[in-house]
């Protein structure tokens, strides 16, 4: 395998990744499970029912103000950008908002 694509998005080249080890391996995919839980759990619909906090700064919240839905494959190319920072950063401790406001920019963010 050289890539990982999920729902059309290549989100993580293999041949960047050196695995030595039953351990290593077995930490690696849980990593790699967590990742993409989290980022699947960012569709529309929980971005549209309530706050957002980002992994940065958890004691913010944010509303977001929709000029329009996001079409299916943006939401997708939202979803694959978070599963890559997630595996970069080891968890969910990175900044969702920068992320958001790149990939989503029909959404407007505003601090409560």
């Amino acid at each position: 395998m050289d890539a990982i694509t999920i729902r059309g998005c290549h989100v993580l080249d293999m041949d960047a990744i050196t695995i030595r080890g039953c351990h290593v391996l077995q930490n690696y995919a849980a990593l790699i499970e967590e990742a993409l839980e989290h980022a699947i759990s960012f569709d529309l619909e929980q971005l549209q029912s309530g706050l957002f906090s980002d992994g940065m700064d958890i004691e913010k919240d944010y509303y977001l103000e929709f000029t329009r839905d996001p079409t299916t494959a943006e939401m997708q190319q939202f979803q694959a950008e978070l599963f890559r920072a997630y595996l970069e950063a080891g968890s969910e401790r990175f900044d969702h908002l920068r992320i958001l406001k790149r990939m989503l920019p029909m959404i407007h963010v505003s601090l409560v």
